[in-house]
């Protein structure tokens, strides 16, 4: 485009004006390399890389149509972006020239992925067959719905740096990538339903804003408190590598594989009184895929397990403590520094800028390039919070996210959002159910603290006998967070405040308060998620400083829903609802897809069919092809016995069931990507690419097992008699996974 096709654009500007850029990285701060816009069957490519053969002309006629059109909050006409949030930060980054960036600052938008995944409700889901590909990315949508095959970045650049990629090469794609974004947006228009349209436009594309905004500012970090938190871990964490390095007898590189297998396995130092009684040393428990005994954080807290529930004091348990406990802080200080690298001083402090996107299935915000979610808050800057309303500073504003300008959130972290959720659902089954107290009350209620008292009292009453003033009549009051000087009781019927205080010669009251409020807090939320007694024994054991078995943890399980049977009642409707239809659906009437489900659910009514898939038991990979499905209630089979879970998936009839070379799963070596995305994602051609083949490697192999007439192994085949005589099992529908396109009845 010249200068004078500029004015005659300028003269008429389109109604709907689609854009699409190509950059160096993925970063806010790569290069901008091009950009193309498409308009009423038109379209112009523009290079902009101001390092390497510049276009002064392509750069000016560029930001004049970015100036009247994207950052014109008066442009009455729409531009379109195939990842918005993606391909706006880098336009910000260069052509933005207002005085402070709000979402006011920018014209009306829209987003083809967006309007993509509402659509269709689910996220990409992989077959083995590349024609079966179904995903979100440009190239995808194009030939799907547009019958339109377009090359790949890869196909234009290769594996090299765009800039030496032929420039005319790059442009025209660029130019394509535009007008297809627009055709598909036209398609869009045409074929959704206008209830979604409506969705998209109130409730996606706000949120959408919303994460550009967070993007462009940031996040205020407080560095100094930063280098500090390191400094103290790395104290500790010396500390613990010494007692390490004496209960080994040697010292040693705890960060090789190698060596800490060789330190800890048979070592004489650390023993234990197994079920025979007799002293043992530390056996190993797995091998890797390649043979080498495995040591890795999951495989010592398991080993740590299973020592403790023989000999909770023998001298292994407590090395792998300090060994597991060496590891979990090693990995926090390793995150902690690599913060200190992203953070950039600017006019009011330090500042990180990560990649702010949601989650496809639930908008759920997250956050990348750098995670910032598992850093702790003294790191953050502390919000202004003075001119939020009241019921704002109330709920629980997460210290890191700043209010912008002194008026504006940007993101708040409402106090315990997936038990309020659970709440509303239980109260169709029980008006009165008792959590909704918590939720109505102002006085600071802690509901961890009242199921505490529901599903374990005793060990709830013997971290109370460290404290003096404690009502005798306990189930008569409500209980207030736990605070540094003790415990505030709050009357049911009256209102009216106890305070109980810790007793000083108990040194141990405030850590047995603390650690019971944060295993009923636990407990709360892994119901809240469904989750199992095993998972549920993990997250007592990270999240609350605790060991219990996953029979204890069963116990726990078992005693919640006894005593909440309306938080039951209401999974199991949400439950029959995806097993009826795949899906659950928003107040919003947005669709959560269980993957499974969708796939099973999207040609075959009624679980008609017969389907292939691979499935995870006794850690082992087994292929196999069933007719027909249909949710039951009867025992799972794990670790070859029946387990009697609430939900899983049935088969009518087990036509193959052979077990598989695991080999076939192992990743692949990262040494041989050539790619500089080293992501997996829908964009990234050469990652999917990658994830497809060895899908295809998978069917090829059963193919092979099949042709040659492999027969089944012992566990299958007791597996299959046992469906067949007894038809007394069923497959959890979390290990499944389905990998190629399934076949007509």
């Amino acid at each position: 485009m010249d200068q004078a096709e500029l004015n005659i654009f300028l003269l008429n500007l389109p109604t709907v004006l689609a854009i699409d850029i190509e950059t160096m990285g993925l970063d806010r701060d790569s290069e901008l390399v091009s950009a193309a816009i498409a308009w009423e069957g038109k379209t112009a490519s523009f290079w902009l890389d101001r390092f390497f053969n510049r276009s002064d002309s392509d750069i000016g006629i560029f930001k004049k149509i970015v100036d009247v059109t994207l950052f014109n909050p008066g442009f009455a006409g729409t531009v379109v972006f195939h990842n918005v949030d993606f391909d706006i930060k880098f336009l910000l980054e260069r052509f933005f020239a207002g005085p402070k960036f709000s979402s006011d600052s920018l014209c009306g938008i829209m987003d083809t992925l967006t309007i993509s995944r509402i659509s269709r409700n689910n996220k990409y889901v992989s077959h083995a067959d590349p024609r079966q590909l179904k995903c979100h990315s440009l190239k995808y949508l194009a030939k799907e719905h547009l019958e339109i095959s377009h090359s790949t970045f890869e196909d234009v650049v290769g594996y090299s740096n765009i800039r030496f990629a032929p420039r005319n090469d790059v442009l025209t794609y660029n130019g394509a990538d535009a007008a297809i974004t627009l055709k598909l947006y036209n398609f869009f228009l045409k074929n959704i339903s206008t209830e979604e349209m409506i969705y998209v436009k109130e409730i996606e594309i706000p949120h959408l804003l919303n994460l550009i905004h967070m993007n462009w500012h940031g996040v205020p970090y407080d560095l100094e408190a930063a280098t500090k938190f390191l400094g103290d871990a790395q104290e500790i964490l010396a500390k613990i590598e010494t007692d390490i390095f004496k209960s080994i007898g040697r010292t040693f590189n705890i960060a090789s594989q190698a060596e800490l297998s060789s330190a800890i396995f048979h070592n004489e130092r650390l023993t234990y009184k197994a079920s025979s009684r007799e002293q043992t040393t530390i056996a190993p428990l797995y091998l890797t895929s390649s043979d080498q005994i495995k040591v890795d954080l999951d495989t010592l807290i398991e080993i740590k397990k299973r020592i403790h529930e023989l000999d909770a004091v023998s001298p292994a348990i407590v090395t792998l403590n300090k060994i597991v406990q060496y590891n979990e802080l090693s990995k926090s200080l390793n995150f902690i520094e690599q913060h200190l690298s992203f953070a950039k001083k600017t006019a009011d402090g330090y500042r990180i800028y990560p990649n702010f996107s949601a989650e496809a299935k639930s908008g759920r915000v997250k956050s990348s390039r750098p995670n910032m979610l598992g850093l702790p808050k003294r790191v953050f800057k502390k919000s202004n919070t003075e001119d939020l309303p009241l019921w704002l500073k109330d709920s629980s504003v997460r210290q890191f996210i700043g209010v912008l300008d002194g008026h504006q959130v940007e993101s708040i972290d409402i106090s315990a959002l997936d038990l309020s959720i659970v709440t509303l659902g239980a109260k169709h089954f029980n008006p009165d159910f008792m959590w909704r107290t918590f939720f109505e009350s102002d006085k600071g209620l802690d509901i961890h603290l009242a199921v505490a008292q529901k599903v374990s009292a005793d060990r709830l009453r013997n971290a109370l006998d460290g404290l003096d003033n404690v009502p005798a009549d306990l189930d008569s009051y409500w209980m207030k967070k736990p605070s540094k000087e003790g415990v505030t009781f709050i009357h049911k019927s009256s209102g009216q405040e106890l305070k109980a205080t810790y007793k000083q010669n108990d040194l141990d009251a405030v850590t047995r308060m603390s650690r019971t409020r944060a295993v009923a807090k636990v407990l709360n939320l892994s119901v809240s998620y469904m989750i199992g007694a095993v998972s549920l024994a993990m997250n007592i054991r990270k999240n609350a400083g605790e060991d219990i078995s996953a029979e204890e943890a069963q116990n726990l399980l078992d005693n919640f829903y006894e005593k909440f049977p309306e938080i039951r009642s209401f999974q199991n409707e949400v439950s029959n609802k995806v097993y009826g239809c795949g899906y659950v659906q928003s107040i919003f009437g947005r669709r959560y897809y269980a993957e499974v489900f969708d796939e099973l659910n999207e040609n075959y009514n009624n679980g008609n069919g017969i389907y292939e898939f691979v499935c995870l038991i006794n850690s082992k990979y087994w292929y196999i092809k069933a007719e027909g499905w249909e949710k039951d209630q009867i025992p799972v089979i794990e670790d070859m016995k029946p387990i009697v879970k609430p939900f899983g998936l049935r088969f009518r009839n087990i036509l193959e069931f052979t077990e598989l070379d695991r080999h076939i799963f192992r990743k692949s070596d990262r040494s041989q990507k050539k790619s500089k995305f080293n992501r997996k994602s829908e964009e990234n051609q050469d990652e999917m690419s990658k994830y497809e083949l060895s899908r295809m490697s998978l069917t090829n192999e059963i193919d092979r097992f099949l042709s040659f007439g492999q027969s089944f192994s012992a566990e299958a085949t007791a597996l299959m008699v046992s469906f067949i005589y007894a038809g007394d099992y069923k497959i959890p529908e979390k290990n499944i996974m389905l990998f190629r396109a399934k076949i007509k009845n």
